[in-house]
This record gives structure tokens, sequence and C-alpha cells, in this order.
């Protein structure tokens, strides 16, 4: 019979190291395939469950939270002031506007002037009035001619008029939608 050898030891002393077979290009791409995959699916898992807890959190914060109440240090002592609640919707709210109080300033009432733009000048409600343009004529910023010129308009061209003021009318232009003051003989009424 015949006696079989095995072969000589490595010369440092240790066992063949190798006993897996090299990585191929492919199975590398594989790996970091997987782990891309693995960190995306972590990522969507923390964004699904942040959202989730702050949708289920919301309702029982709102619990905890008080309304926010505001007292303004120059306000008498006999008139508290009402909580503020932000989480009204909007047909909670009040139809009809209050009456706006005067300013309580450092030296007594500031009386504020609570009529509208349009009260100021003497008309009411604005009412828009077809007119056109008898001769070509330049918008004004204010009802002067030395105002800003806004634009102009030409001889025909239709306008609305919104405001009369002496020798002046506030107009509105269809085309490019321009506003501005222009002389009243400018203007042919319809």
């Amino acid at each position: 019979m015949a006696v079989t050898q095995s072969p000589p030891p490595p010369p440092d002393g240790h066992a063949e190291a190798s006993a897996t077979p090299p990585i191929s290009p492919v199975q590398s791409r594989i790996k970091w395939m997987e782990l891309a995959t693995r960190l995306l699916l972590f990522a969507s898992i923390v964004i699904f469950a942040w959202t989730a807890v702050s949708a289920l959190a919301r309702p029982a914060a709102r619990r905890l939270m008080q309304p926010i109440s505001f007292r303004s240090p120059n306000a008498d002592d006999e008139q508290p002031q009402a909580p503020i609640d932000f989480f009204q919707g909007d047909d909670e709210f009040e139809s009809e506007p209050r009456p706006r109080e005067p300013f309580r300033g450092r030296h007594g009432v500031i009386e504020d002037d609570t009529e509208d733009d349009d009260n100021r000048d003497g008309g009411g409600k604005i009412e828009l009035r077809a007119a056109s343009a008898r001769m070509d004529a330049k918008l004004y910023g204010q009802p002067s001619e030395r105002s800003v010129e806004m634009g102009e308009v030409r001889a025909g061209e239709t306008i609305f008029v919104m405001k009369e003021s002496g020798g002046w009318v506030l107009v509105l232009r269809g085309e490019g939608a321009m506003m501005g003051w222009m002389r009243r003989d400018n203007v042919d009424s319809r």
C-alpha cells in the first residue's frame, strides 16, 4: 500500500488562509444594491413613523394647550380681556364687525380715524361706469398734472370711470388693467 503524505506546512506556520473564493464584480454590485435598498427602506420607515406620530400627537397637544390671552398694561382693571382661541374655524367668527376702540396712549386717549378711504373722498361705494376716451390722454398717479405718469389711454379706448373729483376722474383702463387719474374733459360718457 502506498502511503500518501500531506503537503508540508507553510513556512510561517499558518494553515492555508483562503477558504473562500474571491468576490466577483457582479457580487460586489449586488451587495451595494442590497445596502442601498436597506438604507432607503429604513429612511422611508422613519419618515412614515414621524408623520404618523405627529398626526396622532397633534390632537393630544391641542387638549393640553391653553388659550393665549393678552392684557395691555394700560387697560382698565374692570374690563378683563377675553382669551383668543387660535383654533377657531372661519365660520365661528362674528359676521358683524365691532367698532374699534380708541388707542389708549401714554398721555390719554388718542382718537383713531375710523372712516374708510371711500368715505373720506365723499364717495360711497365704488361704481364703475363705462366710458371712452375722446383723445389720447395720460394717466396720473394723483389728480394733478405734476404727479407721476402711470400710463396713457388712446382715443376711443374703453375705460371705466371709478370716481370723480373736481376736474379729474379716476379711471380703470380695460387693457392691461391700469388705473389712474385723467382730466374729465378727455372722457366721453356712454
